[in-house]
């Protein structure tokens, strides 16, 4: 989704280094090559953490494993990044509300809405996710794949 910079309302002070972060991000979320399963888990710090589904994703090769296992059972994601919220001036705690949607195993699609608390910091000049935590209506999920199931 090249255009994800051009359609999230950020606050004020957000840089333009800021928001492109997040647009790297955003795209290497919705790939699908191992280079971008790899590039995806590099926009965390080193012993960065993904917390989702009840799990604790940490360190470069556990979100690399999550996000590639991730897109052979769900192809086709996309996300649509809508607003993004903070109070730190600073720009490393932020949460933003998406739309997304996914393809499941048996070609049905699955939409619905999420937001992620990303906290960030700074590792040799760059900024990274220290911290990145899913927030969604799990029910979504458990329904699509119970009725795969039958």
């Amino acid at each position: 989704m090249p255009d994800n910079e051009l359609a999230i309302a950020w606050p004020s002070h957000i840089t333009d280094a800021e928001k492109q972060f997040f647009n790297t991000f955003y795209q290497l979320l919705d790939g699908s090559t191992p280079e971008e399963g790899k590039a995806w888990s590099e926009t965390f710090a080193p012993d960065g953490e993904f917390r989702a589904f009840g799990h604790v994703f940490k360190g470069h090769a556990a979100t690399e494993k999550h996000i590639k296992d991730f897109w052979k059972s769900f192809p086709g994601l996309k996300h649509q990044p809508l607003k993004a919220y903070t109070y730190d001036p600073a720009g490393l705690e932020l949460i933003i509300l998406t739309n997304y949607e996914m393809t499941c195993p048996d070609g049905s699609v699955v939409e619905d809405k999420s937001a992620a608390q990303f906290l960030l910091k700074e590792v040799d000049g760059r900024r990274l996710i220290e911290q990145l935590t899913l927030y969604l209506d799990p029910q979504v999920l458990t329904n699509t794949l119970a009725k795969q199931a039958l």
